[in-house]
């Protein structure tokens, strides 16, 4: 195998599966037995890629390759669809306003 193929392999759990994975997150709120099965999925990812079983050998992996949590992709990625909403209906800002914590 060649020294970054892994890295390579990152950027394509990166660009082409959290996509997929995170189709619409922002629309909805998922509970969080949800988001911890699809960071369980990161997790196996980086199991398969990097070979570490141990978890703080994962967590320091996906720290190192900037692959964040999924409850924190979701969080943020809410806020920025609730942002935008507001700023797109003159009436929805009274909304976001109630639903942002």
């Amino acid at each position: 195998m060649h020294s970054g193929s892994e890295l390579v392999c990152v950027q394509l759990v990166k660009s082409i599966c959290l996509p997929i994975l995170l189709y619409a997150i922002e629309a909805v709120q998922p509970a969080r037995s949800t988001l911890l099965m699809l960071d369980n999925i990161l997790n196996r990812s980086d199991f398969r890629i990097f070979g570490c079983s141990n978890a703080d050998d994962i967590c320091f992996t996906r720290a190192m390759t900037n692959l964040a949590c999924i409850e924190d992709i979701a969080h943020y990625r809410h806020l920025v669809f609730l942002r935008r909403f507001a700023s797109s209906v003159p009436w929805a800002s009274a909304i976001v306003h109630t639903l942002e914590f």
